[in-house]
């Protein structure tokens, strides 16, 4: 009826639309796929901290280092600021894993663990490339799976020091951890496993790319 045909002339042009976009997003190219087994390549090394010994870490980090330089002042300001958030929320994290365990409340069930690990990627110029990163979350001592919060995608901003880039030292960043969420943090390429090439921080689509691979990779380790 005549009714009926701005309707299906509507459905045609949405099923054509679906068609387009599935074909885009298919590519014969091999070097858009980066890794037939998935996006994680491998764990390149892997510390567990007690809640308190976290805190003393990132505080004692490269990273707050050299940022901080000698301040005195300042290092005491972000070293306090640590333990107040380790502070107001070591027990809401004690309730989660006590709750997860089917215990009433106890303590000690969890520690952060903190992974520095590569991934497979595209570079700026669309090839396949392993990077590195870091993810940190707190874990249940046992063993048990544990369901956490959040994902916190951090990009850091350019420095020329690799000795803090993500994969090499805990940032600031990964306190977020306490929040009951996995912290992830790309190298980016041009740091870290790579730090012989250019940083690529003006190819926002390409770190883009190597930021969303980064935290899939992470959600596969």
């Amino acid at each position: 009826m005549p009714h009926n045909r701005p309707t299906s002339k509507k459905y045609s042009s949405w099923l054509m639309v679906m068609v387009l976009l599935l074909l885009s997003s298919c590519s014969k190219d091999p070097a858009n796929v980066p890794s037939v087994m998935g996006y994680y390549v491998e764990s390149t090394s892997t510390e567990t901290y007690q809640p308190t010994e976290f805190i003393a870490a990132v505080n004692n980090s490269e990273f707050l280092r050299q940022q901080l330089g000698g301040d005195y002042l300042m290092s005491n300001i972000v070293s306090r600021g640590g333990r107040a958030t380790l502070l107001t929320r070591q027990y809401r994290l004690d309730t989660i894993f006590s709750n997860e365990a089917d215990y009433v409340y106890a303590l000690g069930l969890w520690a952060v663990e903190t992974h520095s690990f590569t991934y497979s990627t595209l570079s700026v110029t669309g090839q396949p490339i392993v990077l590195s990163a870091r993810v940190t979350f707190p874990k249940a001592k046992s063993g048990r799976a544990h369901k956490l919060n959040s994902l916190s995608v951090y990009a850091h901003y350019y420095y020329n020091n690799e000795d803090i880039a993500p994969s090499r030292d805990l940032s600031p960043l990964t306190l977020r951890t306490l929040f009951n969420s996995a912290v992830i943090e790309p190298d980016f390429q041009g740091h870290g496993n790579t730090s012989e090439q250019v940083f690529s921080d003006i190819s926002y689509k390409a770190m883009g790319r190597q930021m969303l691979d980064c935290a899939l990779a992470a959600i596969e380790l």
